[in-house]
């Protein structure tokens, strides 16, 4: 059994870092004696408070930056095997030189992280992207580490990515003992692009724990919630379309913060007077919860043009809150007909807003139904159940 575990993060344990982290990491350290997390972003920010007492941050962390001959040529083999596998000579032409530093700088990494733990260690990747790649090598360097990774949705789905195409995935899954999708949808995807690591492939979900049930209100005033960075991706411009067209009164939380917010909150100046929107801003997790208990909210909202399995819906969920999200990514897998109603990706702003008339007025905006949503969270997305069946197979040994 494997008793000690390495992190590779891209951010946490700093703000604003793999918030969703925070709650798998309460189950982690209570499976394994000692915790290591890497962080791939440096940061000045302080980090966030409330770590549990066996999980140590690597700081000042000492790279390597030379490398042998013998590296350097075990490098240019990834990159030619990785130009090969993307069918993109305009990817391997562009990207040679950018790939050649990636790869020195994740061989650097690994060779100092390999030199912190030994045999006892299970090396986890949050992330399928260079973090992946980081661990790669250190599988590599030490082959007695259990070395594991998971996907979410712009490392799993090509299409996401600007070359459509993933660097290094090869390379990962062959060092790799398993790979983790928070999405069956994710997985289905691997197993099918990755035939020859199909056995490394598993579905495990986020989850989050149970902080209350979102309080039912029966105003005429149709509350609606978003979460979300306010970037193009999640096309909270669309849903400003949407409400266009909607004839019932609505109050629209818009929580979170990004590059597009100023332009969204012109376009919403165009609204007519019946649909009031309420910029939140961002909020942390323990203020997040909060206004989940607080806030009435009859429906939360998704409009992503692509997602993995999105951690914002699984705790609208968690307090009973039903959904309506664009099919995409794992999304058809927490927004099914006993949660609320799900879209085509490109929908037409008088076909949604019409759903979200009806919704209102329809059983979905019970507390029978919300009760269901609650129910359906406790079944698949419950933290206490989804990180320890996890953690379990961490502690595995190889």
């Amino acid at each position: 059994m494997k008793t000690n575990l390495l992190i590779l993060t891209s951010k946490f344990p700093f703000p604003g870092g793999e918030p969703y982290l925070e709650d798998e990491l309460l189950v982690l350290s209570k499976k394994f004696k000692k915790i290591f997390i890497y962080c791939f972003i440096k940061s000045e920010e302080e980090i966030r408070s409330g770590l549990p007492k066996n999980v140590t941050l690597i700081s000042n962390l000492t790279i390597e930056k030379s490398i042998s001959f013998g590296a350097k040529i075990k490098i240019l083999f990834e990159i030619l095997k990785d130009a090969i596998n993307s069918k993109s000579k305009n990817y391997f032409l562009e990207r040679f030189r950018y790939n050649f530093s990636q790869l020195k700088h994740c061989l650097g990494v690994a060779s100092s992280l390999a030199k912190k733990i030994d045999d006892s260690f299970v090396v986890y990747s949050y992330w399928g992207n260079e973090l992946a790649t980081i661990a790669s090598f250190i599988k590599e360097l030490q082959p007695s580490v259990k070395f594991v990774f998971r996907v979410h949705g712009f490392d799993v789905f090509e299409e996401q990515t600007a070359y459509k195409f993933i660097p290094f995935r090869e390379f990962q899954l062959k060092k790799c003992d398993s790979v983790f999708s928070v999405s069956k949808k994710g997985a289905a995807h691997l197993k099918r692009v990755y035939f020859n690591h199909s056995h490394k492939i598993n579905v495990s979900y986020l989850g989050s724990f149970d902080c209350g049930i979102n309080p039912y209100s029966n105003s005429t005033v149709f509350t609606i919630a978003t979460c979300s960075i306010v970037r193009n991706v999640k096309r909270l411009q669309a849903l400003a379309k949407v409400l266009m067209h909607v004839q019932t009164p609505v109050k629209w939380y818009v929580i979170g913060n990004g590059d597009d917010l100023d332009s969204l909150k012109i376009q919403c100046k165009q609204l007519p007077s019946h649909v009031q929107v309420v910029f939140v801003g961002y909020l942390n997790k323990g203020e997040l919860m909060q206004f989940y208990k607080t806030n009435p909210i009859h429906l939360f909202c998704s409009v992503s043009s692509s997602e993995g399995l999105p951690f914002s819906m699984i705790e609208a969920i968690s307090f009973g809150i039903p959904l309506l999200s664009t099919n995409v990514g794992g999304c058809s897998e927490i927004c099914t007909n006993k949660t609320g109603i799900l879209i085509d990706k490109d929908f037409s702003p008088g076909t949604v807003s019409s759903y979200l008339d009806e919704f209102f007025v329809s059983d979905m905006n019970t507390q029978e139904f919300r009760q269901g949503v609650k129910d359906f969270w406790n079944q698949n997305f419950n933290a206490e159940n989804t990180y320890t069946n996890f953690a379990k197979e961490l502690e595995k040994s190889i």
